[in-house]
């Protein structure tokens, strides 16, 4: 099977939907070595797409090759690319973050577009009007034309039929995976080198993932202000644009001490963070899945969470849930997660449920649907 992506993630985003495209293409060459894959990417610069790009020599990376189409990319994306996707004789073109070209649906390429979340519609005050207004123009016209649908959790099936009214039956449900590192035992050696190059030596409370309003990482820092235990200390691993508003916040709560960011680090480094925490506090208001909570129960360290969205799908019995906008109920969840008994049947919970979103589910689950597609 000839089989295209949608490629500018896999080498343009270092975060969900980057590791979402990088993970499926990985595991479709590991899985199905007899397919042949091609990543359809605007022009590759910079060092990090490039260290991205060595990784998939086995595939045919195709940038655009006119300098009308290298100046204008996204212009390239919708329109023109189609006339290089005619080129490669592709059985499937696999649109993977929300997108796939214009008038594809006239070349006979059979097309599955990948929808992670209708966040912008559910909470539209988050973005800027004219945002709203063009994604989901973008991402009703992708649906409409794509001959299937996948979205990664129920809750973002109900979001698309709810939003975009699709039809239920052309919406396919595959939860995705982890990165291949979250599925090996962690070397001790390697993790006690974690340990010491973050000087973690006090038991922490861990938190991954972009630094923005919905992930509301305020009501957080306000609950460590309110635990009894002040030696425990809240690692924050991410960036983004409310980091200074978290910081005056622990300041204004006198616990500057017991809260620190980290900024760049390295995914194989991931692992030993989660499985060196206590628990990990993932208090997003809203998630199309929220990949960072299976990466904590893959290392054994149980969650607590909010209570609606995608978030009991993700933790299952691994999870607390919390009201996240009240401190005060966040704090005494994690009180009781610093008692050993309970965080030992949470974690043990945890790991049996997180067996659902295994590597081997999410590539045969989507090459299955290729194929029932062709």
């Amino acid at each position: 099977m000839n089989i295209g992506f949608d490629a500018k993630r896999i080498f343009y985003n270092e975060t969900g939907l980057g590791n979402y495209s990088r993970t499926l293409v990985k595991l479709i060459k590991k899985n199905y070595p007899d397919d042949n894959c091609f990543l359809f990417t605007p022009t590759i610069r910079g060092l990090k797409p490039m260290q991205y790009k060595n990784t998939f020599n086995d595939c045919t990376i195709i940038e655009p090759d006119t300098f009308f189409d290298r100046m204008f990319s996204t212009y390239w994306r919708n329109f023109t690319m189609v006339k290089d996707l005619l080129k490669f004789n592709l059985d499937i073109y696999h649109g993977l973050s929300h997108e796939i070209p214009r008038n594809i649906e006239k070349t006979g390429i059979k097309t599955v577009v990948t929808i992670h979340d209708l966040i912008f519609l559910k909470f539209p005050e988050l973005y800027k009007p004219w945002d709203v207004m063009i994604y989901k123009k973008k991402y009703l016209e992708s649906c409409h034309r794509a001959d299937a649908i996948i979205a990664i959790s129920e809750n973002t099936k109900n979001d698309i039929m709810e939003f975009l009214n699709i039809p239920s039956e052309k919406i396919f449900v595959i939860y995705q995976s982890a990165a291949p590192q979250y599925y090996t035992k962690i070397d001790k050696s390697k993790h006690e080198i974690v340990m010491q190059k973050y000087n973690l030596k006090d038991p922490y409370i861990l938190y991954v993932g972009s630094l923005n309003k919905r992930k509301n990482l305020i009501p957080l820092i306000k609950a460590i202000s309110l635990l009894k235990q002040k030696k425990i200390k809240l690692i924050i691993v991410g960036s983004g644009s409310e980091k200074t508003n978290l910081e005056k916040t622990a300041a204004n709560e006198g616990v500057t001490s017991q809260v620190r960011f980290l900024n760049n680090v390295s995914g194989e480094y991931l692992p030993s963070l989660y499985a060196g925490a206590k628990m990990f506090v993932y208090p997003s208001i809203y998630e199309g899945f929220g990949i960072p909570i299976i990466e904590s129960l893959l290392c054994k360290t149980p969650v607590i969470t909010n209570r609606g969205s995608c978030f009991h799908e993700a933790a299952g019995e691994g999870g607390i849930y919390a009201d996240v906008f009240n401190p005060g109920s966040i704090a005494e969840a994690i009180e009781f997660l610093l008692i050993d008994r309970n965080h030992k049947k949470l974690a043990a919970n945890g790991f049996q449920h997180v067996k659902n979103f295994s590597s081997a589910n999410f590539v045969k689950n989507t090459h299955d649907l290729y194929q029932s597609i062709i």
